[in-house]
């Protein structure tokens, strides 16, 4: 039986940047149905020497008729994982973490990403009109 237990240890943004578009624009664009093109990357690292596992996830959010980025973020959570080598597998160099466990890290770092974004659009255009959806974190698994 694997006994993996972890803690937060860092959160933050790795990377953020917006178009500054006028006040108008920004409202036809987002009252406009398919004016919009919205995607999301995750990627996973994990430091075997540290036992940390650090998940980044990354949105952007494009004009789909100019093809212009309008929004990208990137927020990044790490974890230290305690016995994280009882799921090494060193012939193939890779870690075999339980589905219920990798939902659990998918979804709380998706939750920081989700908060980060919110204070980074604040000051801009963007704050009230840009957060990034609620999603099933068992989604990404399937993925």
């Amino acid at each position: 039986m694997v006994n993996l237990e972890y803690k937060i240890v860092r959160v933050h943004t790795v990377r953020f940047s917006c178009m500054d578009v006028s006040e108008d624009h920004a409202e036809k664009l987002f009252s406009q149905q398919n004016a919009l093109s919205f995607g999301i990357q995750i990627a996973i690292s994990i430091n075997k020497e540290e036992s940390t596992l650090t998940m980044d996830v990354n949105s952007v959010l494009k004009d789909k008729l100019t093809g212009q980025q309008l929004v990208e973020h990137t927020g990044r959570t790490s974890f230290l994982v305690r016995n994280l080598e009882q799921v090494y597998n060193p012939q193939t160099d890779t870690y075999d973490i339980p589905n219920d466990l990798l939902a659990q890290f998918y979804g709380l770092a998706y939750t920081h990403a989700r908060a980060l974004l919110a204070v980074e659009v604040s000051p801009t255009i963007y704050r009230d009109k840009y957060l990034l959806p609620v999603l099933d974190p068992s989604q990404f698994i399937k993925q």
